[in-house]
């Protein structure tokens, strides 16, 4: 995540807090990168969501985040 590398170390509070602009900051890179196409940013901001959720809840099951 942009604002926390180690998503783990947040609380569930923090990550609802941070995660929407996050997301958006995430899938703005992914789209940038494959050259900015019309009409597919919808499809970065589903891989991004995706990928922030998976840290998260990686840090959920080894027991770090609250």
């Amino acid at each position: 995540m942009a604002r926390n590398a180690n998503c783990q170390a947040m609380s569930y509070s923090e990550y609802l807090q941070f995660r929407e602009e996050d997301v958006a900051a995430r899938a703005h890179r992914r789209w940038l990168l494959r050259g900015s196409p019309e009409g597919s940013f919808d499809l970065d901001w589903f891989r991004a969501e995706a990928e922030i959720d998976q840290q998260f809840l990686a840090g959920l099951e080894l027991g770090i985040a609250a």
